[in-house]
C-alpha cells in the first residue's frame, strides 16, 4: 500500500486500509477505515475530521452495539472491556 511522510490532506476523502501515514496532517477530512490491513498512523494531526467505517469495520461496530443493547448488563460488561483494551497503550516497539 502507500506511505505518506508530511502530507497535507485537505478537503479530502482518505481510505486508510493499510497505508502508513508519519507526520501528515489531515484538515476537514473524511477518514474511512473499512477493516483491512490496519494502518500505521505516527505524529499525525486530525482537525475537524469525520471518520467513516465501511465494511468489516461498520460490521464490527454494529456487532459490538447489539452485544451492549440486547444483551443486558452482561453485554455492556463485555463492551466495557473491549474499550479498556482500547485504551491501553501499545507496548513499546509493536506500532
Amino acid at each position: 500500500m502507500a506511505d505518506y511522510l508530511g502530507r497535507d490532506f485537505v478537503n479530502a476523502t482518505e481510505v486508510l486500509d493499510g497505508n502508513t501515514y508519519t507526520q501528515c496532517t489531515f484538515t476537514d477530512c473524511n477518514i474511512v477505515y473499512r477493516g483491512g490491513e490496519i494502518p500505521i498512523i505516527a505524529g499525525c494531526r486530525l482537525e475537524r475530521c469525520r471518520w467513516i467505517w465501511e465494511d468489516s469495520a461498520l460490521r464490527t461496530i454494529q456487532f459490538l452495539k447489539g452485544i451492549y443493547s440486547g444483551m443486558g448488563l452482561g453485554g455492556r460488561q463485555v463492551v466495557e472491556d473491549v474499550l479498556k483494551e482500547i485504551r491501553a497503550p501499545f507496548p513499546k516497539g509493536s506500532v
